[in-house]
């Protein structure tokens, strides 16, 4: 399967600007995802056009119109009739190319993905990273039918209808981090029908998880807390497909659970693991919700108590744009090899006054329901929500929206640049 990623900003911009002049070729430099017989290219930075261009990226996406009666759609002629010969044949990266219907031909799309070797292949569909999350499939599917649709009925409507239902379940996640919250995330996840899951800890079950993370008993003491996860999610009447990455998220089993999934949540107290999973989501483009939450003791003896929610669309922003992180010289340390990068015997008396299942069960249930407002199209920012009690137990929600990479940022920088970046994570820490 091969596809093609936008952020839903550039997808705007390239219907507005086909709709001004449809003899445009418009391009853009792209990263590559690929796994296995899988590839998608990332459409990256800003759109050009192309007769403007004096230096061809090393992988790119066109775009241009069709009209109904322009055999050059089909895929013998695809590339041959819109791009110069000189440059079919001498580039030696992938191209995907996507035509757009115009005048008679409104609603119509091919795509095609050209080979390095110049072998044409079908593009199967483009995601559209963004408000509603989008998905244009050029594959003949027969329209799914939801199995046990009772089951899921009060869901669906409340969230507006099938439509919306439908986006944000058939969407693969990846959850990053499997204790409290990441327990809660991945049972809420599944409850709402979400039907496939990666989960990645490279944790086991202490004595001090069995109080309040889901889904969990006392024989499970010393198990891999993904492994336990996935028995009790296993049973639910969902029927999801669960996939366990009982490691570090800097590991390679890790790596291909972000790059096979659409949706990273990261939900860890470990701000080298929370760095190890933006980047990832940075360079991949993928959407990522992050979740933290702590209860700490001010200089004053007040019990201070909050959790912080970061939704960020990519395009839009990155973690370190949106709040950063706690202790960015320790995760540093820790990346390096200067630190134990497991941190297993981490005592948490050290860092914070503890944790409450009440406080995590706000921060996951406020991501989720950001989530769902992103499928339905109300949310169309990265958002940053912090929940703050006072000293008198009463909770205020602050909220502020991004809508725009900093050019500034290190790792907004690496936005999309896909495979070719898994080696800059030092550009990041420094």
């Amino acid at each position: 399967m091969n596809a093609v990623i936008f952020t839903r900003t550039s997808w705007n911009k390239i219907i507005r600007e086909l709709a001004r002049d449809s003899s445009r070729i418009i391009l853009f430099p792209a990263g590559l995802n690929q796994v296995q017989k899988n590839l998608e290219l990332i459409a990256r930075g800003e759109n050009r056009i192309l007769n403007n261009i004096h230096r061809l990226p090393e992988n790119m996406v066109c775009l241009w119109s069709f009209q109904e009666s322009d055999q050059s759609m089909l895929p013998e002629n695809f590339f041959n009739n819109r791009l110069p010969e000189t440059i079919l044949k001498d580039y030696r990266g992938y191209i995907a190319g996507i035509g757009i219907g115009s005048e008679s031909a409104i609603g119509y799309m091919a795509g095609y993905l050209r080979c390095p070797d110049g072998e044409v292949k079908p593009l199967s569909s483009i995601y559209i990273n963004g408000p509603e999350l989008i998905e244009i499939s050029f594959r003949q599917e027969t329209p799914s039918i939801i199995q046990d649709s009772e089951l899921w009925s009060r869901t669906i409507g409340a969230l507006g209808g099938e439509d919306t239902w439908s986006r944000i379940t058939r969407i693969p996640f990846c959850i990053v981090g499997a204790g409290r919250s990441g327990s809660m995330m991945a049972k809420s996840l599944v409850k709402l029908g979400v039907k496939k899951l990666w989960l990645t800890d490279f944790d086991t079950i202490e004595k001090h998880n069995l109080d309040s993370m889901e889904m969990v008993v006392k024989k499970d003491l010393g198990r891999k807390k993904v492994d336990v996860l996935k028995d009790y999610l296993d049973l639910l009447p969902a029927h999801p497909s669960i996939n366990v990455v009982p490691e570090s998220i800097m590991s390679f089993k890790a790596l291909r659970a972000v790059k096979e999934s659409r949706i990273i949540t990261c939900t860890v107290d470990n701000d080298a693991a929370r760095i190890g999973a933006v980047f990832l989501s940075a360079i991949y483009s993928k959407i990522f919700l992050d979740v933290g939450t702590g209860v700490f003791i001010d200089n004053s003896e007040q019990r201070q108590m909050g959790s912080s929610v970061r939704l960020i669309l990519p395009g839009q922003g990155c973690l370190l744009c949106m709040g950063g992180i706690s202790d960015m010289d320790r995760a540093r340390e820790i990346i390096l090899g200067k630190g134990d990068t497991r941190e297993v015997n981490r005592d948490w008396r050290l860092e914070r006054s503890g944790s409450v299942a009440s406080l995590n069960q706000i921060g996951v249930n406020l991501g989720i329901r950001l989530l769902e407002d992103l499928a339905a199209g109300r949310v169309s920012s990265s958002t940053f929500l912090q929940v703050e009690y006072n000293n008198n137990g009463i909770p205020s929600i602050n909220s502020r929206t991004f809508d725009e990479n900093n050019s500034r940022c290190p790792l907004c920088r690496l936005s999309g640049k896909g495979d070719e970046a898994l080696g800059m994570l030092q550009e990041v820490l420094f």
